[in-house]
């Protein structure tokens, strides 16, 4: 994996990474607006149910009859409103059980007794909100329940998560290829680096790089030329001194070879020719000028 795809790809790991965490917290924050905002309407509308039952009820007696609460809780046409009276289901259009809704963990609200939870029923989830009316919460009277579906908010944070995740991929993305475009451009002269080493470990000695600008990579490049003119001139100090060693070898082979020739000719003609006495002298004291000549 070459340098500039590794710094690239660390780049987009980060910046990925940024972006979620900075999406995650937009994402709860998000959450929490929604679900306020949910929590404001259905605590409203609530409140609204009761206003509207208590102003349809208000003249009757103090003992208000169950069939009452049964023609307001069904003239009021609303399916997720469940209504208990003296513990008896008055009004309930859900598959909840009164002790499925008892036993939720309720939070308190600044709405007086209401209160709300949430519940899962059939893969949906709803805002329960709970109010006690009629009497005390120890000696209850009434009790009512409304549900609120939660699927428009759901749908709402869901549609922002996915937003965030195209963002981050999106942005991700875009500045892996903008990061390995540059670091391309910018890393290019260590390619150059590596193509001049390798022509010079090949006998290139002459080999230089290219340098612009004051950067390290620069620096670098300078320095690699320097050590190159260092190492051809090392290499052109060892041919000239070969070539010293070769005209030293040759020459004194030449010098060592023409005594030798003469003093081989002169043994290997006194071994097969029979000469005079004064012939024989001559020939030993050329023998021994020659050999007096190696000797210097």
């Amino acid at each position: 994996m070459k340098l500039r795809f590794k710094i690239s790809l660390i780049t987009a790991v980060i910046i990925m990474t940024a972006i979620a965490v900075s999406g995650s917290l937009l994402w709860l924050s998000q959450k929490k607006e929604l679900y306020n905002s949910l929590k404001n309407d259905s605590f409203s509308d609530t409140e609204s149910i009761v206003f509207n039952l208590n102003r349809s009820l208000s003249g009757e007696n103090n003992r208000i009859s169950r069939e009452k609460y049964n023609y307001f809780f069904k003239s009021l046409n609303n399916d997720y409103c469940i209504f208990y009276f003296d513990g008896d289901e008055i009004h309930n259009n859900t598959i909840i059980s009164h002790d499925e809704l008892k036993a939720l963990k309720y939070s308190i609200t600044s709405f007086g007794s209401l209160s709300y939870s949430y519940i899962k029923t059939n893969g949906k989830k709803f805002l329960c909100t709970r109010l006690f009316f009629g009497g005390t919460q120890n000696e209850l009277s009434a009790e009512m329940y409304v549900l609120y579906d939660t699927y428009n908010t759901d749908k709402r944070l869901n549609l922002f998560a996915m937003a965030i995740v195209l963002v981050m991929l999106t942005v991700s993305v875009f500045s892996f290829a903008v990061l390995y475009i540059l670091m391309k451009r910018i890393l290019a002269p260590l390619s150059d680096l590596s193509e001049s080493a390798k022509a010079i470990s090949g006998g290139a000695y002459e080999k230089r790089v290219a340098v612009s600008g004051n950067d390290e990579i620069s620096m670098l490049a300078n320095d690699f030329n320097l050590m190159a003119d260092a190492v051809q001139s090392q290499i052109s100090e060892m041919k000239r001194a070969e070539e010293n060693k070769n005209a030293f070898m040759a020459d004194f082979s030449h010098e060592l070879k023409t005594p030798l020739t003469s003093i081989s000719g002169y043994a290997q003609t006194m071994r097969t020719i029979k000469l005079s006495d004064d012939d024989k002298a001559d020939a030993l004291e050329y023998i021994y000028s020659e050999s007096r000549r190696l000797d210097r």
